[in-house]
């Protein structure tokens, strides 16, 4: 009896022990709990994963250089800057003001630069600004002047990352009479494609002053690992000697979709 007795206690600690273990629990439907904004990020259409920009500073920008002309015989006016982003966040620029100067008289235009929303900058990062404008006719600048150009920009945080492409193998030609011809290659090493795009190609001289800066789009979609070529005349830019005295050329190239 006393036999049959253990065996009928100890199958019932067995049954207990069963009982007592902890099940695993099954969320048909979980919720996403809130995510800190230092983790937000955005996905491009291919799907890569790219952060987000997330300011925590204030933007700042600076001009570091720039320069102007008369150019067309008097009838254009025209100015470029080169501006550094020299804050902590991403930015791009929301207005630009340039103040043209010559022979006691000033000009003042305020404007938007050109895809001023794509043209994203990274903290240390620079580019450029271009001005081409019906000059003054009421006789504020002569034919042959020097002109001088004071400007300040207005940066803003950038709500999207820069689609940042590449150049190589820049050279300049003197080929015309009036103008030069700009050369090199364009390349994209991001992992998407864009469907537009946009060069600022500066000319400097052995003193590192800047001469002047051309603009210019190729119409091509750049995909993954594309490398293109250009060849642009430049024939707005009639500066005069601008190939013989380039020494140094630098770019900011970036690509984007509309």
């Amino acid at each position: 009896m006393k036999r049959f007795t253990a065996l009928i206690l100890t199958a019932l600690v067995a049954v207990l022990c069963v009982a007592c273990q902890v099940q695993p629990t099954q969320i048909d439907n979980p919720e996403l709990t809130d995510v800190p904004d230092s983790t937000d990020a955005a996905v491009t259409p291919e799907g890569t994963v790219t952060p987000s920009n997330t300011p925590t500073g204030t933007p700042e920008a600076e001009v570091t250089a720039a320069v102007a002309y008369l150019l067309d015989d008097g009838a254009t006016l025209y100015g470029a800057i080169e501006y550094e982003n020299t804050g902590s966040v991403d930015i791009v620029l929301s207005e630009a003001a340039f103040v043209f100067s010559g022979g006691g008289s000033q000009y003042t235009c305020t404007f938007v630069p050109m895809l001023n929303q794509y043209d994203v900058l990274q903290p240390g990062m620079t580019s450029y600004v271009t001005y081409w404008g019906a000059a003054p006719d009421d006789g504020t600048f002569a034919v042959g002047q020097e002109l001088a150009l004071a400007a300040t920009v207005t940066p803003a945080a950038a709500e999207a990352p820069r689609f940042d492409l590449g150049m190589s193998d820049i050279r300049i030609l003197s080929n015309y009479p009036q103008f030069a011809t700009v050369s090199g290659l364009i390349s994209n090493a991001q992992e998407a494609s864009c469907t537009m795009n946009m060069q600022y190609v500066a000319f400097y001289d052995a003193d590192d002053a800047l001469l002047g800066v051309w603009h210019f789009s190729e119409n091509a979609t750049m995909n993954p690992g594309d490398v293109r070529s250009f060849v642009v005349n430049m024939t707005e830019l009639t500066i005069d000697g601008l190939a013989e005295n380039t020494a140094r050329i630098r770019y900011s190239s970036f690509g984007f979709d509309l």
